[in-house]
């Protein structure tokens, strides 16, 4: 079993593919992290205005964002909502989690 391991991951080059894709995870964590902390932090802000407005958007991002399960935001995202922009589907998928990242911080 472990020659099998060694065979795909050492000899086949495929440990170069896992460290990508580890660069990208932590690129898209980081950049949703930091948007969905500002994002939090305006709709926080927009909660407790005194303009009921801004109170009502708050309410409904927070509402809208939490309802709707983080996969289907993804492919929301990408496939209707960005679609037309052509955007890369990396810098899609990261400003979806932060997005959804803002809701929660919101609150």
């Amino acid at each position: 079993m472990f020659d099998s391991i060694y065979d795909t991951l050492i000899s086949g080059q495929r440990w170069l593919l896992l460290l990508q894709g580890l660069g990208v995870t932590i690129y898209i964590a980081i950049v949703a992290i930091i948007l969905g902390t500002i994002l939090g932090a305006v709709f926080a802000l927009f909660k407790i205005s005194k303009n009921p407005v801004l109170r009502i958007i708050a309410e409904i991002y927070t509402t809208v964002i939490r309802g709707i399960p983080l996969a289907t935001q993804l492919m929301i995202f990408y496939f209707v909502v960005f679609a037309p922009l052509g955007l890369d589907r990396v810098l899609v998928a990261t400003l979806a989690y932060g997005i959804n990242s803002g809701a929660y911080c919101t609150e």
